[in-house]
């Protein structure tokens, strides 16, 4: 799964354990359905359904960059 992902398999078990991908814990082993993992991620990867929607946290930071872009200072 973490070759398919492209991930280290440590992120792929704490996504596992935290319920960020869909996975199954059989005694000690982890199995994951291939296509519903890869569906759970393209979902959670999809934009948001309004282009112009960011968090507040990116946007006071957006601001906090165009003003000193416009004093001069390069960024």
């Amino acid at each position: 799964m973490s070759r398919v992902l492209s991930v280290s398999p440590d992120t792929i078990y704490r996504w596992a354990r935290s319920g960020v991908i869909p996975a199954l814990k059989i005694s000690n082993r982890w199995r994951f359905i291939v296509t519903e993992v890869l569906e759970s991620v393209r979902q959670k990867a999809e934009p948001h359904p309004d282009p112009w929607h960011q968090s507040p946290r990116t946007a006071a930071t957006r601001q906090g960059w165009e003003r000193r872009w416009a004093r001069g200072r390069t960024p």
